[in-house]
């Protein structure tokens, strides 16, 4: 009927717009995860001495972000189709 038609297209765009917040979780929480470490204020992090720690930091987060990226899309999870 036109009733189901509806509840089935409607709970599609939903498992569709979870299956995006999903994908966009799993890229960002390992780089929450290392703002976190790195926001504490330890006194012992060397890094925090170093000359290019602040680009080092930045360098991990990208590094980290493409790693995840290029693992969905050899596995096919940024299939949106």
């Amino acid at each position: 009927s036109l009733q189901q038609y509806f509840r089935q297209a409607v709970e599609e765009r939903h498992s569709r717009v979870l299956y995006v917040l999903t994908l966009v979780t799993a890229l960002f929480v390992p780089l929450q995860f290392l703002t976190g470490v790195w926001g504490m204020n330890f006194r012992v992090m060397p890094e925090l001495e170093w000359e290019y720690g602040y680009e080092m930091f930045w360098c991990c987060e990208l590094l980290i972000a493409l790693l995840v990226f290029i693992f969905f899309r050899a596995s096919g999870l940024l299939q949106l189709s």
